[in-house]
């Protein structure tokens, strides 16, 4: 099989290819060869086979393949098309990728981490020309890690979030574009291990199709800080009026509310558990009276309660309170029908 260069002899080097765009007479009709090419990324892994194929980690997630022709110092002259090399299953390398679109090679011979960047940023670069205009401004924005694009379907990695470089401590998303809608998951999701509830809801989000990669995107952030800062601004509603003894400050998952009742001349004093879901504010927390110092819990029926998810956290916390206050006399009466008193 003949290499890159016998097969592109007659192409210009890519010197030649960049002194004739200065002088706006390009002979490349490929857009590969034009300086819309991204920047070189950092070294990515990549392993040489005993074939001496030169396999190549891409969005940590594909593969690239290349096989290479080595000279004495293992430095790489010249490249050979690998069987299934490409991620987006193109059979036509060669017209896909000029010699130009290896850059390091020009000299006559590279280091393989050379070669290997040059594989990863021409591929890339091939992707985006294929790609739509919502997966480019994924580009523009600084949070594409990698795209595919195959004749049934595009698969994208991406961050969730925009950031200045870079990090493995934030979600991923891997998306599916099947020709009708976008679908995908969230990945990475390590940090949100003390947080069951964003996790939980960000998941649940995940599962469902979106017509864009950007407004799915959108849900997905909407879930990961949307939930939590609804539980948040619940809690400290009843921390205004009332008086809060303990509450999950990570995922605010759950909050004690101190609750006093005098009942003749008895003061009853209990502890509120409310405690919520994943779904809230569309489902109500769940309510829980404990004797203060005591160490069962009694759950209150959520059909009794008075709530509307459309209410504002200062009336919804108002009536959960007043709810669970009119609730501690039949709930924590003993047997005997004497009461626990503090």
């Amino acid at each position: 099989m003949p290499s890159v260069k016998q097969q592109h002899a007659h192409i210009p080097s890519f010197r030649e290819q960049c002194e004739e765009t200065a002088q706006n007479k390009p002979r490349c009709s490929n857009k590969l060869c034009t300086a819309r090419m991204p920047a070189a990324p950092d070294v990515p892994a990549f392993e040489l086979t005993e074939d001496k194929v030169l396999r190549i980690k891409y969005a940590d997630r594909w593969t690239i393949a290349w096989k290479c022709v080595l000279d004495d110092n293992n430095n790489v002259t010249d490249l050979l098309p690998a069987r299934n090399g490409l991620p987006d299953g193109d059979q036509a390398p060669y017209t896909t990728y000029p010699l130009a679109s290896f850059p390091s090679l020009e000299p006559g011979t590279a280091p393989l981490s050379d070669v290997a960047a040059d594989a990863v940023r021409s591929f890339h670069a091939r992707q985006l020309e294929r790609a739509g205009e919502d997966i480019q401004a994924l580009e523009r924005r600084g949070v594409l890690r990698g795209v595919v694009v195959s004749n049934h379907r595009t698969e994208v990695v991406c961050d969730v979030y925009e950031r200045e470089a870079p990090s493995d401590d934030f979600p991923i998303a891997a998306l599916t574009y099947n020709g009708q809608d976008w679908r995908g998951s969230l990945e990475n999701l390590d940090h949100a291990r003390r947080l069951p509830l964003t996790r939980e809801s960000a998941l649940q989000a995940a599962r469902r199709p979106a017509p864009t990669a950007d407004e799915w995107l959108s849900k997905a952030r909407h879930a990961l800080t949307d939930g939590r800062e609804r539980r948040k601004a619940l809690c400290r509603a009843f921390a205004d009026k009332h008086v809060v003894v303990e509450v999950d400050t990570d995922d605010f998952a759950r909050c004690h509310v101190l609750l006093r009742r005098r009942v003749d001349r008895t003061l009853i004093s209990c502890l509120l558990r409310v405690e919520f879901s994943a779904d809230f504010p569309a489902r109500p927390p769940t309510l829980y009276l404990r004797e203060y110092g005591g160490k069962q819990d009694h759950r209150l029926d959520p059909a009794l309660y008075r709530y509307s998810p459309r209410w504002d956290v200062e009336r919804m916390s108002q009536e959960l309170h007043d709810h669970a206050h009119g609730m501690v006399v039949a709930t924590l009466c003993q047997p005997a029908g004497t009461l626990n008193t503090f």
